[in-house]
C-alpha cells in the first residue's frame, strides 16, 4: 500500500438526493452478534472506577492538570482514550480554569481524518471528562525516536496529512497553537491523528480577494518554545502563520531526528536571536533542494512573508510522486450514506432513544452517548464485516430480491458496507406526524451552515454541546442525566441558526464573531523545552 495515499476525505451533505438503489432497510443488515462485546471483556477489564457509560482502566499520559486514561465503553466493549481535568488543581491556574471546556466545544467542530475524533464529554463534581478515540498505532514521539529521522518519503506523507488538517481548522477560524511531535498520534494504519486542543482558540475568519484566509490576531502567549513562532515568543499579535511555523517545526523534527533551534542554557531571548537569525541545526546532506525550499519557507521567521498553507499545498515536494493537495470539503457533516441504518437502530435500542434524536446527534457531531455509541459500533460493524465476510453474502441476495436488478459490482475484497439510510424514505417510529425525519433534518443542518461556505468560521448552525452531569464517580449508562446548556445559549443557539437560515435564503454571508484573546499570562507547556532533543 502506498504510503503517500491521503485518507478519503468526508463528503459534503446531500441534502436533496435519495436512495435511488431501491433496497429494502434490511439490505445487507447485519446480525446483532456483530454489535455485541467479546464475552467476559467487560467483567475481567482493570479499572478503577466507572464514570457514565465507561471503566477508567490504566494512565496512558499526564500533565500538570489532566490525565488521559484508557478506558471501556460498556454498551461496546470498545477502548477509548479518556482525558480527565482535575477541576480542584485547575483552580490553581486562572486561564485554565477559565478555558476548561473550550476544547471539547472546538473539537466538536471538527470532523477530519487526521484530527481525533470526541465522543463524548461528561462532568462531575470534582472532574472534566474528554472521551476521545483511541489510536492504537501509538504516539508519533516514540514511533520518532525508534526510527532516528524519517526518510523524505515518508516525512512528505505525515506533512501532507498534517497540512490537510490544519487548513481544515483554519478554514472553521480554529488555531491549534501547539503543534509539536507530542500532540501527533498514529492509528493502526499509521496516519496521523492530531491531538491536545488544550490551548487552541477560535478567532473571526473571513476570505480575501485573494482566496486566503485572514483571521483576528491574537496575544496569547502560549504553546511550547522550541515549537512557537517567533512572533509569539517576542509577544506580537499573531494568527494563523504561527501553526505554518510549527508545521516546519515538525518537519524537521521528523526529517533530523532534532529540533531545529536548541539553546544551552535555554533561555527565550536566546531562542528567539536564533529563529530570528535563522542559525537551524545540521539538516541531512541527502535532502533534496525542494525539500530544502519548503523547510526554509515554512521557518522563514517574518510572519507576513512566511509561505502560506494554500501554497504549502501546492508546493512540487509535497505534491511530489502523489495526487495535488485539495482543501478538505466543508462543512464536517457526515454524509447521507455514512449514516448507516444498523447501526443506527442498534443504538436506538441500547440508549431507549428515538432514532431522529440519535440521528441528529451524530449528524450534528455533538459529543454524547449517542455519537460515541455509534462511532464505537460502526468500529465494531467494519470488523465484524474483515473478520466475518462469510456472513455477507446472504444479506446481499436479500438486498436483491427487495428491489429491481443492478449492474454486478466488479470483484473486490472490500466486503460491502451496510445499507444507508433512506433518507426520504425512512421516517421515525417516534413521531406520530412522520414529519422529523432524517431528511429534514439533514436539510436543517445544512441550510443552517450554507452562508458559512465561504467564510467557513464559527457558523453558528451547530448547537451548544451536551454535558452528561454525573454524581462524582456514578455510572449513567444511556444518556441518563444528559442536560443541555443553560435554555438561554439553546434559545441563542436556535436564534442564531435561523439568522444564518435567512441570511442563506438571502444568498447572504453572515457576520463573524470576535473572540478577546489577550491574556497578560503566558501560556508555555512545559512538556517540551527549547533545548531538548528527539534523540535519546
Amino acid at each position: 500500500m502506498c504510503l503517500l495515499q491521503d485518507p478519503i476525505p468526508r463528503r459534503e451533505v446531500d441534502a436533496d438526493s435519495g436512495n435511488s438503489s431501491g433496497n429494502s432497510d434490511d439490505a445487507f443488515k447485519l446480525p446483532d452478534e456483530a454489535f455485541q462485546p467479546k464475552p467476559g471483556l467487560v467483567e475481567t477489564y482493570v479499572h478503577g472506577k466507572k464514570v457514565g457509560s465507561y471503566l477508567i482502566g490504566a494512565e496512558l499520559g499526564s500533565g500538570s492538570f489532566a490525565q488521559v486514561c484508557e478506558g471501556l465503553h460498556v454498551l461496546t466493549g470498545e477502548r477509548v482514550a479518556v482525558k480527565i481535568v482535575s477541576k480542584e488543581t485547575a483552580k490553581s491556574d486562572p486561564y485554565v480554569a477559565k478555558n476548561m471546556r473550550r476544547e471539547g466545544r472546538i473539537l466538536q467542530l471538527i470532523r477530519h481524518s487526521n484530527v481525533v475524533q470526541l465522543l463524548e464529554v461528561m462532568e462531575t463534581e470534582h472532574s472534566y471528562y474528554l472521551v476521545q478515540e483511541l489510536c492504537h498505532g501509538g504516539d508519533f514521539m516514540s514511533y520518532l525516536m525508534k526510527r532516528r529521522r524519517l526518510t523524505e518519503y515518508e516525512t512528505r506523507k505525515y506533512i501532507r496529512q498534517i497540512v490537510q488538517a490544519v487548513n481544515y481548522m483554519h478554514s472553521l477560524g480554529i488555531l491549534h497553537r501547539d503543534l509539536k511531535i507530542e500532540n501527533l498520534l498514529l492509528t493502526k494504519d499509521h496516519n496521523v491523528r492530531i491531538i491536545d486542543f488544550g490551548l487552541s482558540n477560535m478567532v473571526s475568519a473571513v476570505p480575501n480577494e485573494n482566496g486566503g484566509i485572514v483571521t483576528q490576531l491574537c496575544r496569547t502567549q502560549c504553546g511550547s518554545p522550541a515549537y512557537a513562532a517567533p512572533e509569539v515568543l517576542a509577544k506580537k499579535p499573531y494568527g494563523t502563520a504561527v501553526d505554518v511555523w510549527s508545521i516546519g517545526v515538525n518537519m524537521f523534527a521528523m526529517l533530523s531526528g532534532n529540533l531545529p533551534f536548541i539553546v544551552k542554557p535555554f533561555s527565550i531571548k536566546a531562542l528567539y536571536q536564533k529563529m530570528m537569525k535563522q542559525e537551524f541545526n545540521p539538516l541531512p546532506k541527502t535532502l533534496s533542494a525542494s525539500c530544502r525550499d519548503l523547510l526554509l519557507r515554512l521557518l522563514n521567521p517574518q510572519p507576513e512573508t512566511r509561505i502560506r498553507l494554500k501554497d504549502v499545498m501546492s508546493h512540487p515536494w509535497l505534491n511530489e510522486n502523489s495526487s495535488s493537495l485539495r482543501p478538505s470539503p466543508f462543512p464536517n457533516f457526515l454524509h447521507r450514506e455514512e449514516l448507516q441504518e444498523d447501526v443506527l437502530r442498534q443504538v436506538s435500542q441500547r440508549l431507549h432513544l428515538p432514532l431522529d434524536d440519535v440521528a441528529r446527534k451524530v449528524l450534528d457531531n455533538n459529543p454524547s452517548p449517542s455519537l460515541a455509541t455509534f462511532r464505537l459500533m460502526s468500529v465494531m460493524a467494519d470488523r465484524y464485516r474483515q473478520e466475518r465476510p462469510q456472513a455477507l453474502p446472504q444479506c446481499s441476495r436479500n438486498a436483491s430480491t427487495s428491489g429491481p436488478k443492478a449492474t454486478p459490482a466488479p470483484a473486490t475484497t472490500t466486503p460491502p458496507r451496510s445499507a444507508a439510510v433512506p433518507i426520504r424514505q425512512f421516517r421515525s417510529d417516534s413521531s406520530s406526524t412522520g414529519r422529523s425525519s432524517i431528511q429534514s433534518l439533514v436539510s436543517q443542518r445544512y441550510a443552517a451552515v450554507a452562508p458559512g461556505r465561504v467564510a467557513g468560521s464559527r457558523y453558528s448552525g451547530l448547537p451548544p454541546s451536551s454535558f452528561a452531569r454525573l454524581p462524582n464517580g456514578a455510572a449513567a449508562p444511556g444518556c441518563s442525566g444528559v442536560s443541555t446548556l443553560s435554555s438561554a445559549a439553546s434559545a441563542a443557539a436556535a436564534a442564531a441558526a435561523a439568522a444564518a437560515a435567512a441570511l442563506a435564503a438571502a444568498g447572504k454571508r453572515p457576520a463573524t464573531g470576535r473572540v478577546d484573546a489577550s491574556l497578560a499570562t503566558p501560556r508555555f507547556s512545559s512538556a517540551t523545552t527549547a533545548g531538548a532533543t528527539l534523540r535519546r
